[in-house]
């Protein structure tokens, strides 16, 4: 039993290494997607919802235009910002793995990061905006009935997830004995 033990605490000690020098690494890079033709990803939450709306609703021919233009008009303000954003992140996790730790370069780094944040915000918002007011008033009704329904549909996700968490914390529980003191 004692042997058990050690082997399991080796084994966590060895997990929260790994956490913790390889995870900050890993956050640095960008999504598989990256920004390559102006996708969205983790760099700019949001986008990927207004090209999926643009996507969805009826666009007349002048409206696929115009939307086409603001897109272009966009596309270097969101590459910066993404850009600005990565580099960061970067700097972030550099500053938490760094040895030793220095908490008011872990604070600096943390604040350039939301500085970063807001502005891939600002920019997807932006775009958001000309967009939606480039849509007519049926367009713009069914955008916030899609958008709607895309929250649904991530609430429910978001639910059975959880749900599966729950189960299997719970067969874990079942399936183990309980220690001895």
């Amino acid at each position: 039993m004692k042997r058990r033990s050690t082997r399991v605490i080796l084994a966590l000690g060895a997990a929260a290494l790994a956490a913790v020098v390889i995870a900050p690494h890993l956050l640095a890079q960008p999504g598989p997607r990256g920004m390559r033709g102006l996708r969205g990803g983790p760099d700019l939450q949001g986008f990927d919802t207004v090209r999926l709306l643009v996507r969805e609703l009826d666009l007349t021919e002048a409206q696929r235009d115009q939307v086409r233009m603001i897109f272009d008009q966009h596309e270097a303000e969101l590459q910066t910002a993404g850009e600005e954003l990565r580099t960061a992140r970067r700097a972030q996790n550099e500053a938490i793995v760094a040895m030793p730790l220095d908490e008011s370069q872990v604070v600096a780094r943390a604040d350039e990061v939301g500085r970063a944040q807001a502005a891939v915000a600002l920019a997807v918002a932006r775009l958001h905006q000309e967009v939606y007011q480039s849509l007519t008033a049926e367009q713009q009704a069914r955008a916030v009935e899609l958008r709607a329904e895309r929250e649904a549909e991530m609430a429910a996700r978001r639910e059975r997830f959880e749900r599966r968490i729950e189960e299997r914390r719970q067969r874990r529980e079942q399936a183990e004995p309980p220690a001895v003191p």
